[in-house]
């Protein structure tokens, strides 16, 4: 599976961004091989990664690439699941 990464512009984040979303590479990695890019072109799955409730990284979705959003270190366990259930779908496709 092959995850983009948007990042918003950090004006005001509340946790570190980079951080959790090493975490996240880190563990999906134990389940299943994912690739992450920042060019959005030919992706997956989208995770638009916000540093506040404010979300203001801004990217088109399509019915094909899922976005999913990180606004709070305490959405990662939503994250992880969502991803895990996302790769099970595109393995059955």
């Amino acid at each position: 599976m092959k995850i983009g990464i948007k990042y918003c512009g950090g004006c005001n984040p509340r946790y570190d961004r980079k951080a959790v979303v090493k975490r996240l590479i880190v563990d999906l990695m134990e389940k299943v091989p994912v690739k992450t890019d920042q060019d959005l072109t030919n992706v997956d799955l989208i995770v638009k990664v916000s540093g506040c409730r404010i979300s203001c990284a801004h990217t088109e979705s399509s019915p094909n690439c899922p976005i999913i959003e990180l606004s709070d270190q305490t959405d990662y366990e939503t994250i992880f699941d969502t991803i895990l259930s996302a790769c099970s779908s595109l393995k059955k496709d």
